[in-house]
């Protein structure tokens, strides 16, 4: 059996043909074809769940910090009306009376740094104001700065005294801002907020 060279291409042609026919292989073009759609749905369902679960946890985080913040809003706030209904229980609170008052908010919130007294002092009533000062056990009590105005709001009763001694005496308003929130307060007769 003689075979020439060209009847073994034309074989082997028929062979390679066969071998790579669409007919054989598409069923693997439609596994791949759902592979590649599976994929992409897996990761586009992935993604979104992972985007909700991150909406989720910052909303729960910023709900956590707003409420914080208002509980601590709502404690300062209930402080000062508890300061402000002692002066308006009393005609005139002495320092022993402000000093048990406003110790108790001031150990039990470790975010405020102070208590103060700061009354309205017109600058004709100056020289007695000081001298009461001094007798009320601030011995060494002084105005500073004392530049000349005509109504000052020196720092008086502090609690507590330790940690803020240097703010005793100190005229709020030489500080426009401080000046500024307290006549803001006095005109609207309600507690305001100064600015940072």
């Amino acid at each position: 059996m003689s075979t020439s060279h060209d009847s073994v291409m034309r074989e082997a042609s028929k062979k390679h043909s066969a071998a790579y026919s669409f007919s054989k292989i598409y069923p693997a073009f439609i596994v791949l074809a759902l592979a590649l759609v599976t994929s992409v749905i897996v990761w586009r369902v992935t993604a979104e769940k992972v985007e909700s679960d991150k909406a989720t946890a910052f909303e729960k985080a910023t709900a956590s910090v707003v409420s914080r913040l208002n509980t601590a809003v709502s404690n300062h706030l209930q402080i000062i009306r508890s300061m402000h209904g002692l002066y308006e229980s009393f005609p005139f609170v002495v320092r022993d009376v402000f000093e048990l008052y406003g110790s108790i908010p001031v150990k039990t919130y470790p975010s405020l740094q102070a208590v103060a007294f700061t009354p309205p002092v017109p600058r004709n009533e100056l020289g007695s104001f000081v001298y009461f000062a001094q007798s009320e056990r601030y011995y060494t009590y002084s105005l500073h700065p004392k530049d000349s105005m005509d109504m000052y709001y020196p720092v008086f009763y502090t609690v507590p005294l330790e940690k803020n001694q240097k703010l005793v005496g100190f005229n709020m308003a030489a500080n426009p801002v401080a000046k500024e929130t307290i006549e803001r307060a006095t005109a609207q007769k309600q507690i305001v907020a100064s600015p940072m």
